[in-house]
């Protein structure tokens, strides 16, 4: 039985790194395809994929924290994410993961911020978390969406990016 201070939360891999978001945060994981690029988006901005009809932005975390994008694989899926404050711009955006992410519950027993990580504030993650034996980020989605709307805005295009 889950209590009322646990949270189903997914650990998503990254390169290098994991993002911990809650359960409900996550639309959809779905297989990787292949994005419809954005030659005058920034390197973060993969490009657009469809999911259930509509055409949705695919970020790279890791290049959105000032590292190389990677390079999808064989693993990699798509985390659809519910944007946090919902726009007609943008309501849902696709992050690449690594590979599949793992489910797990969290609570108070088991989580400790990392004290010794110290967030860079032109990256959009909050903190870093311990949990046992893993670590994960703790992104800033609100300045993620914050950087996909300013996308938006300043690039006049035919068809919008963020739906």
């Amino acid at each position: 039985m889950q209590s009322n201070d646990e949270i189903y939360s997914l650990l998503i891999p990254l390169n290098g790194e994991r993002l911990i978001l809650p359960r409900a945060s996550v639309a959809e994981v779905i297989r990787y395809a292949e994005p419809e690029v954005d030659a005058a988006g920034p390197e973060w901005l993969l490009g657009r994929v469809t999911w259930h009809g509509k055409t949705i932005p695919l970020i790279s975390f890791e290049a959105l924290c000032g590292k190389p994008a990677s390079e999808p694989g064989s693993r990699s899926r798509i985390i659809v994410v519910y944007a946090l404050s919902p726009t007609d711009e943008l309501v849902t955006y696709g992050l690449l993961a690594e590979g599949f992410p793992q489910i797990v519950r969290v609570n108070r027993e088991v989580l400790l911020q990392d004290l010794a990580y110290q967030p860079d504030p032109a990256k959009p993650v909050l903190c870093r978390i311990r949990m046992i034996n893993e670590t994960a980020l703790i992104p800033d989605l609100l300045r993620v969406e914050g950087a996909l709307l300013a996308k938006h805005v300043s690039h006049e295009q035919k068809a919008p990016i963020l739906q």
